[in-house]
């Protein structure tokens, strides 16, 4: 297969990840994921244990990453600058404990799971092992985290290859599982044609986080009318999207979670329920479109996500319908989203690096083209 470890070359060297899982929201494991590639490729490792890469999906659900992603198309696609993924082998790999190495395909629940022997002490000793060697920990799983930033803010990693050319790399190697791409191509199958995306970040913990407060458009009525009144201005001879797809989890926006004051006040909670019923009108009618000449048209609202998944074991359905979700916006005709997310940020990176174009964000005082490669997430 593809991914074949090389067992005749004892000079080469492999590496672990030695977190139990990639931690965070989607792209923040991939921002993870490419801190333990930048380590790799600056101190000479030239491949990854496979089974050591878990994606995180909730707790006690540690998701495979040949579950998500095609292995075979990563190490096909690697030019020349990421590392092979190879399988477990007890010979090469002594170090390594695969009795610990547990999967969910039955939804089984290990209860503290990231404490079982093996795992515990890649934790506390990442230095003494070295078939594989194993990198991870930190506070919060911090060290493939700094290493990201680290190299971000010095643009490359020596003196042959900048940052963007690996992002480029790891982000075409990483094409959706057959399973994951099924339910891409069953979701996109729905829409008409053009479609556009919109990222609205306005789930609950979005509206009462403090990051990039005077910059963030909380109110989706707003966001909505901009789109539909500023983006017929900016792009008056372009075909009008047949589709909205918006990637939010309209299931669990239609409750807020919080009780306290501290965490969610009043305005924060009205606001909140404006916004699901807002989203519920245009999923139920579409959104209004002010085209140029005076026409107001209405778009169908289409989406993915949980629903989306179904097909896919439940025990990775968070995961899959952010892959699903990404998938989709990335490959619209037209994308609008928020520099205060770095899941835009992202998607907007990896159609830059498509050619993909019309691209878009909103803000607080309305919609702006985007040209080129955005900025860093900051505030």
């Amino acid at each position: 297969m593809a991914y074949v470890a090389n067992y005749t070359n004892n000079s080469v060297k492999t590496l672990a990840l030695g977190d139990p899982v990639l931690r965070g929201g989607f792209r923040n494991q991939f921002m993870r994921l490419m801190g333990l590639v930048m380590y790799a490729a600056t101190e000479g490792f030239t491949q990854i244990l496979l089974p050591s890469l878990k994606w995180y999906d909730t707790i006690d659900r540690p998701v495979p990453m040949e579950m998500l992603f095609d292995v075979e198309h990563w190490n096909n696609h690697r030019g020349g600058i990421l590392p092979k993924l190879v399988p477990y082998d007890p010979i090469q790999f002594p170090d390594w404990d695969p009795t610990v190495d547990f999967f969910y395909k039955s939804c089984i629940y290990f209860p503290r799971w990231w404490y079982a022997p093996g795992r515990s002490s890649l934790f506390s000793n990442l230095r003494n092992y070295t078939r594989p060697y194993a990198i991870g920990g930190g506070a919060a799983m911090g060290n493939l985290w700094e290493r990201y930033h680290y190299f971000v803010r010095k643009g490359k990693l020596n003196e042959t290859v900048t940052v963007s050319e690996l992002e480029g790399t790891l982000t075409r190697a990483l094409k959706p599982s057959k399973e994951v791409q099924r339910a891409v191509d069953q979701c996109v199958s729905q829409f008409g044609k053009p479609y556009m995306a919109v990222h609205a970040r306005v789930e609950d913990e979005m509206l009462i986080h403090p990051i990039c407060s005077d910059r963030k458009q909380r109110n989706l009525t707003q966001i909505f009318e901009h789109i539909g009144r500023d983006l017929p201005r900016l792009r008056p001879t372009a075909p009008i999207p047949q589709t909205l797809f918006v990637a939010i989890d309209r299931n669990r926006m239609g409750r807020w979670p919080y009780r306290s004051a501290s965490k969610g006040s009043k305005k924060y909670k009205q606001l909140h329920e404006d916004n699901v019923r807002v989203l519920n009108a245009v999923a139920e009618v579409g959104l209004p479109w002010f085209s140029s000449n005076g026409q107001v048209r209405s778009i169908d609202m289409k989406e993915c996500g949980t629903d989306g998944v179904r097909s896919i074991s439940p025990c990775m359905h968070n995961i899959s319908a952010s892959v699903v979700n990404f998938d989709v916006a990335v490959n619209a005709d037209v994308f609008v989203g928020t520099s205060i997310s770095s899941y835009s940020i992202s998607v907007w990176k990896t159609r830059v690096l498509k050619g993909i174009q019309n691209n878009y964000e909103y803000t607080l005082e309305g919609i702006r083209e985007l040209e080129g490669l955005p900025e860093a997430h900051k505030c």
